[in-house]
C-alpha cells in the first residue's frame, strides 16, 4: 500500500500544469483548456505577426501550434508558461508616413520618391523615419522603405568646415540639398607670386563650374577646421627679370621691373643669375621669390624691392676672371 500511494503520487506531481495563452475566443490570457482525450497538452501559444510595413496580420490568438490555414508568414508561436501569457495581444497606435529613396545612378544622389509610405507601430512606441546619410552608397536601401528607425549603425561624417565667400568666415558648410551627397571638400582661390589672388569664390564642395582654368583649388574637408582659410596678401614688390644675350654671352637685366605678389606674413625676394649660371638658366618666377636652384653660384637671392637691378651679368667669363686674378 505504502508503494502504490507514493506511484500515485509521483503520477499526479509528474502532470505538467496546464499553459497559459491570449485567445481569440476568450478575448483575454486564460489557461489552456485540458486536452482532448488521449491528446497532448499544449506547449505553446500563436498568434499573429507584426511589422512596421504591413501591421498586424490576421491571423487569430490560441493555444498550440499555428493553425494549418494560416498564411505564411502570418503566425507566429512562443513557448507556453504556466503563470503568463508569451502571446500577449498587439496593440498598435496611430500609423503615420515616411518617404523612401532610390539611388539615381545617372545624378549619382539619392532621389525620393514621390508617395509617402504608411507606416505601422505598436502602442507605446514612438514616430521614426530614416533615409540615406551622406556615407551612403549606391547599394544603400532605405531600412523598411523609411519606415521605422535605422538599422545600419555605421557612423555618419559630420559636416565639414570651409572658409566661404558668402558667409566672409570659416563655418560649417551646409546641410546638402534632399537626396544629395554632403561636400567633402573645400574649395577657394589659386595664389601665385606673378599672379597673386585669383578671382574665385570660396566655397564647401568641388570648385565651380565656371572657375577659370588653375584659377580654383580643392582640398581634403574636416569638421574641426577650415583647409581653405582666405588668402590674406601684403604689399606687393617689384624685381627685375634677366634674358641670356647669346650675341654678347651676358644676362642682360630687363627694361621694366617685374610686380610681385606675397602672401601676409611672408618676406620680399629677388632672385638673378648668379656667376655659374649658363645660357639653359631662366630666373625663377621672372626674377620674383627666392632661389629655387640650389647649385652653388648659379642663383643669387636677395630680401628687398628691385635688389636684384645690378648691371649686366656675364656668364662663363666672371669665373675665369677670378681664375685669372689669383695667377697673376
Amino acid at each position: 500500500m505504502r508503494f502504490l500511494i507514493i506511484a500515485l503520487f509521483l503520477v499526479y506531481t509528474s502532470v505538467a500544469e496546464n499553459i497559459m495563452c491570449y485567445q481569440t475566443a476568450e478575448k483575454n490570457a486564460t489557461m489552456c483548456p485540458d486536452p482532448a482525450e488521449g491528446a497532448a497538452a499544449p506547449t505553446k501559444c500563436f498568434g499573429p505577426t507584426f511589422s512596421v510595413l504591413g501591421g498586424v496580420t490576421n491571423s487569430t490568438y490560441g493555444c498550440g501550434e499555428c493553425p494549418t490555414d494560416a498564411a505564411k508568414d502570418a503566425c507566429v508561436t512562443c513557448d507556453g508558461a504556466a503563470d503568463s501569457a508569451c502571446n500577449p495581444e498587439i496593440i498598435t497606435a496611430d500609423n503615420y508616413e515616411c518617404y523612401d529613396y532610390s539611388y539615381n545612378a545617372e545624378k549619382g544622389v539619392f532621389a525620393i520618391q514621390k508617395d509617402p509610405i504608411t507606416c505601422h507601430r505598436k502602442n507605446g512606441t514612438d514616430v521614426h523615419c530614416n533615409k540615406p546619410g551622406v556615407n551612403a552608397t549606391e547599394t544603400y536601401t532605405s531600412n523598411d522603405k523609411g519606415c521605422g528607425p535605422c538599422t545600419n549603425t555605421t557612423a555618419v561624417a559630420e559636416n565639414i568646415m570651409c572658409y566661404q565667400t558668402a558667409e566672409k568666415n570659416a563655418t560649417m558648410c551646409p546641410d546638402p540639398a534632399e537626396g544629395a551627397a554632403a561636400p567633402t571638400k573645400c574649395f577657394g582661390p589659386t595664389f601665385s607670386v606673378l599672379g597673386g589672388v585669383t578671382n574665385s569664390t570660396y566655397g564647401c564642395g568641388e570648385c565651380p563650374t565656371d572657375a577659370a582654368k588653375d584659377a580654383c583649388v580643392t582640398c581634403d574637408g574636416a569638421a574641426d577646421s577650415a583647409c581653405n582659410p582666405e588668402i590674406i596678401t601684403a604689399d606687393n614688390y617689384e624685381c627685375y627679370d634677366y634674358s641670356y644675350n647669346a650675341e654678347k654671352g651676358v644676362f642682360a637685366i630687363q627694361k621694366d621691373p617685374i610686380t610681385c605678389h606675397r602672401k601676409n606674413g611672408t618676406d620680399v625676394h629677388c632672385n638673378k643669375p648668379g656667376v655659374n649660371a649658363t645660357e639653359t638658366y631662366t630666373s625663377n618666377d621672372k626674377g620674383c621669390g627666392p632661389c629655387t636652384n640650389t647649385t652653388a653660384g648659379v642663383c643669387v637671392a636677395c630680401d628687398e624691392t628691385r635688389c636684384n637691378s645690378a648691371v649686366t651679368v656675364t656668364a662663363f667669363l666672371l669665373p675665369l676672371a677670378a681664375l685669372l686674378y689669383t695667377l697673376f
